[in-house]
């Protein structure tokens, strides 16, 4: 072989390794295409209760694991606080007062296609095995081709079950998402794990129920509603002050069952990673909105914080690779993101970006807002890398249904722990916990803040399309636990 055959193969073996290179660069988590999709949300996980954002306890040992392949993002923020706003968010990539589903009491717009949809229309089979809160009158039954509601709290092991027989036996490609429940409240009760300590006795009483989302707060203490019996009779109702001791059970509790759900998840992958379909599926995992442990004073998710609306958010592929990214995402970005995995186009009035393009993850520290919403009080939260800003609204009292059965079954416990009538102003970089309410302090941010704020608000208000059906509720999906 000449001097001159030998140095075209080399430079032809050369630009074709720079050629894929750079094709891997530039097309970063494009490198799969119309794969199965699996989208994963586990109702109520704290991002930073997981070892892969830093908790010290081994809550979630799988998903960290799984997180350690992944393209994990250190900064996805939810766009609204309650899993059913955030799930119909994520589907149509619009906020709540664009696509409709704003209250207990409304639904998704019929004219809205929805990723399940999209898909569905481009070949995909889609199904969905969802748990409480995501009640068929809120629209989302009838955008999937399948729709498992199953109406009990704690039921991983039985879906896990379905979820593995329906992807088994359905043609590729499919979509298929899943909403798991488990470490949702009420939670399980506490392992040796996370709590060494004595179990006080208002926690060892099987016999009565307490009532998680009903608290009051005085002379800065929490006390919690318990029914003397297991009627749930309001009139047997009463309060129980929590000390921290129950504090420390409680929050045990909540690692307990994000655990248990771990554990779950890591027995699902060991049976599917060995069918034939999962060297081209993608795996979403994420998590409608937090949970406030007592950081602000309460139990449950009821406002804008950072322990209720970050969470985590990673996409996994056998192909894809693994990177952390720090750029501030919303869950909004999830089905623009897919859509383009799936060579479907794009939907003409989205909100997200897609998050796995190659201009999006090669930049870092991206200087993005995202909006979160708070309906129906009317407030809103802007975010940024650094800062937010939360508007609130001192009238928010006169906009709840108060005739409304919602209203007696949710809204009036959530009501009389509003106490919080003035924005808020935080530096998240030096003040994570959001202790430190930064309004008032002649900060430039705030007036810019402010004003986008306001400008998102509006923009909302005119999107509101608010069509309540009262014939929608059935007593059972207001039968709260």
């Amino acid at each position: 072989m000449n001097f001159r055959i030998k140095y075209l193969i080399v430079s032809l073996i050369i630009i074709t390794l720079l050629s894929v290179a750079f094709f891997r660069n530039k097309n970063a988590g494009k490198r799969i295409s119309r794969p199965n999709i699996v989208l994963i949300t586990i109702d109520s996980l704290r991002a930073d209760h997981m070892g892969i954002y830093g908790y010290p306890k081994n809550t979630t040992p799988f998903l960290d694991s799984l997180a350690g392949k992944s393209i994990l993002y250190e900064n996805a923020i939810a766009p609204s606080y309650l899993t059913f706003l955030t799930d119909a968010a994520i589907l149509s990539s619009l906020y709540p007062s664009q696509n409709g589903n704003i209250s207990w009491t409304t639904s998704i717009k019929d004219s809205l296609y929805l990723l399940p949809q999209l898909l569905g229309m481009n070949g995909y089979n889609t199904s969905a095995f969802v748990s409480p809160s995501l009640w068929t009158y809120f629209g989302f039954a009838k955008k999937f081709d399948f729709y498992f509601l199953n109406n009990n709290l704690k039921n991983i092991k039985e879906s896990k079950k379905q979820v593995e027989k329906w992807v088994t036996n359905f043609k590729e490609p499919f979509f298929l998402f899943w909403h798991i429940y488990d470490a949702h409240l009420p939670f399980i009760e506490a392992t040796n794990e996370f709590y060494t300590g004595k179990v006080n006795g208002k926690f060892q009483d099987k016999d009565r129920l307490f009532v998680w989302e009903d608290q009051k707060i005085e002379s800065g203490k929490l006390y919690i509603a318990k029914y003397t019996d297991n009627q749930r009779n309001k009139d047997l109702k009463k309060y129980i002050e929590l000390s921290q001791e129950d504090i420390a059970y409680i929050q045990a509790s909540y690692d307990s069952g994000v655990r248990f759900v771990d554990d779950e998840l890591k027995s699902l992958f060991g049976v599917i990673e060995k069918k034939p379909f999962f060297t081209n599926t993608l795996f979403i995992i994420t998590s409608e909105h937090g949970e406030d442990l007592i950081e602000h004073g309460f139990l449950f998710h009821k406002d804008l914080y950072d322990v209720n609306i970050k969470v985590p958010l990673l996409f996994y592929h056998p192909k894809l690779g693994a990177k952390r990214i720090k750029n501030l995402v919303s869950l909004l970005d999830i089905t623009p993101t897919l859509l383009n995995l799936a060579n479907i186009p794009q939907l003409v009035n989205s909100e997200g970006i897609d998050i796995l393009s190659s201009d999006f993850l090669k930049k870092r520290n991206v200087d993005r807002m995202v909006f979160i919403e708070r309906t129906p009080f009317d407030e809103y939260a802007v975010r940024t890398l650094k800062w937010k800003y939360i508007l609130r609204n001192p009238q928010k009292k006169k906009l709840l249904l108060s005739d409304s059965e919602v209203f007696d079954n949710f809204m009036k416990d959530i009501v009389k722990n509003e106490i919080t009538f003035t924005d808020e102003l935080y530096d998240l970089e030096a003040d994570p916990g959001e202790k430190n309410n930064l309004i008032g302090k002649k900060l430039p941010i705030e007036n810019v803040l402010r004003e986008k704020i306001n400008e998102y608000k509006l923009k909302m208000n005119n999107a509101q399309e608010i069509n309540i059906n009262e014939d929608l509720i059935h007593p059972k999906y207001i039968d709260y636990p």
